[in-house]
């Protein structure tokens, strides 16, 4: 009897600790820490106007608006990633903002200066990306055919799904995951650095995996299965895409970038960088000279003719495949 019950202890106690952890681990994903930016466009010498927009289900977001300068060129909307800010992808915008284009920055909710209590993965985030089409149809005038869309991460995963109802001038994907439970289970087996065929995988980590998301379900009010860009992009009308990805991402492996690569219809370019991990500095350094040609192409209202792009339009060592896919 008394062994029973000490085995029942030990019992109790392990599912408690191990309850504990679960939720420890999904807390990162959900209730990420705050960063308010640090920079704005005018510590670069470039005016803007701070802005305040809602979200499709009534989120105050905050976010910079930099007009388009030259006519007729798109405005791009930026989406930064998990744990990030409006200032993540500020130094690209402001490259393009220097060539012409208009930006929209905004913090997603439960991110910088906006409101909300938690992050779902691309879930809600949908709604900010809705609120900031909104505030340019609006502010503007612009519909989804002069908006261009770029995202880093939960961003860019974000910005995919929503791109399954809005035709937009070009989407550039960064470090996008394709679906989120299979990203997660990567990411496990990339943390603990178990091949997908170790007997820990099945026995311990798959399990404890399964646990998280169930957790962070409860705490969304939604299916992770029902978060994936891979299926939103079936239902994507022919947007030219572009997917950046860096071949050292422990976070999101590069298997994700070639997965959405596959699946989107359309014009499409696979970049991925070989010297290159999740963040989102590098990544963005790293692959700017072919983000800004990509835009050069796509984002222009009146489109040039698509049969007159170069095979090696910047000054970079380049491989580029029959398939559209650049290695770097």
């Amino acid at each position: 009897m008394i062994l029973s019950l000490s085995v029942l202890s030990l019992l109790g106690s392990l599912v408690y600790l191990v309850n504990n952890r679960v939720k420890a681990s999904a807390a990162k994903f959900l209730y990420p820490k705050r960063r308010l930016a640090k920079a704005s466009p005018a510590d670069y010498g470039h005016a803007f106007e701070t802005v305040t927009f809602c979200s499709a289900d009534g989120l105050k977001l905050g976010g910079w608006y930099l007009p388009a300068s030259t006519e007729g060129k798109a405005t791009i909307v930026f989406v930064h990633g998990l744990k990030g800010n409006r200032a993540s992808l500020l130094k690209l915008a402001l490259k393009l903002v220097e060539q012409g284009y208009g930006a929209l920055l905004f913090d997603l909710r439960n991110h910088g200066a906006s409101e909300g209590n938690i992050t779902t993965m691309a879930a809600q985030e949908v709604f900010d990306i809705e609120g900031a089409l909104d505030f340019l149809k609006a502010r503007a005038g612009l519909d989804a055919s002069q908006i261009g869309i770029i995202g880093h991460s939960l961003g860019a995963a974000t910005a995919l799904r929503v791109a399954a109802n809005h035709r937009f001038k070009f989407v550039v994907a960064h470090a996008a995951f394709a679906d989120l439970c299979d990203s997660m289970h990567q990411a496990a087996r990339s943390l603990t650095g178990l091949r997908a065929d170790h007997p820990l995988v099945k026995a311990v980590l798959y399990p404890f995996v399964c646990l998280m998301i169930r957790h962070a379900q409860q705490q969304v009010g939604q299916r992770a299965k029902t978060i994936s860009p891979r299926q939103d992009l079936t239902l994507m009308q022919s947007i030219p895409c572009l997917f950046v990805h860096g071949l050292k991402d422990t976070t999101i492996a590069a298997s994700n970038s070639r997965v959405l690569f596959d699946v989107a219809s359309g014009e499409k370019e696979l970049l991925l960088l070989d010297n290159a991990g999740h963040a989102v500095e590098a990544l963005l350094e790293l692959s700017q000279f072919a983000v800004l040609d990509f835009v050069s192409k796509h984002g222009q209202l009146d489109h040039p003719d698509k049969n007159s792009r170069a095979l090696k339009p910047y000054d970079m060592p380049v491989s580029l495949t029959s398939a559209g896919v650049y290695l770097m």
